[in-house]
């Protein structure tokens, strides 16, 4: 079951970025957050707000489309920031990881997280994007109740 927690209208990077760090007020470790949405809609701006929150430079953030994820150590936390684009299903070897990842306190955000049902299911939050237009961006996010 999904409660509704926040949506946000945004209208340029910065603002997609403030709800990133809106959301990682909540975290304290060990969450799986699934970022759903098309090419565009501020999955990775929404990640470099989660890792300013966080302690970490959001400018070392980019998508990782070709490494498949990227570990960014915060103030507090490990930002785990995985992107399944370039994939069409997730692997058991890296789903193992992004499980163990989590176990160990880390923050796992995972972009087109579509591509495994798995993640899904064990993500705490889940983060809908729409890009209705060039200059807007709709950003949902929802808590998932064990």
């Amino acid at each position: 079951m999904l409660t509704p927690l926040f949506t946000v209208v945004s209208h340029s990077p910065a603002e997609t970025e403030k709800a990133g760090e809106h959301l990682a007020d909540k975290l304290r470790g060990g969450e799986i957050l699934s970022l759903l949405g098309e090419l565009g809609s501020g999955k990775t701006t929404f990640v470099k707000g989660l890792a300013r929150a966080l302690g970490v430079n959001p400018r070392e953030v980019v998508s990782p489309s070709f490494v498949i994820y990227s570990v960014y150590k915060g103030a507090h936390l490990e930002l785990y920031h995985v992107d399944l684009y370039r994939l069409e299903k997730m692997d058991h070897q890296l789903e193992l990881e992004v499980f163990e990842a989590a176990h160990n306190g880390a923050v796992v955000a995972v972009e087109w997280a579509e591509r495994s049902p798995d993640i899904i299911n064990l993500s705490k939050y889940i983060i809908k994007f729409e890009a209705p237009s060039e200059d807007k961006r709709i950003v949902k996010v929802e808590e998932q109740q064990p």
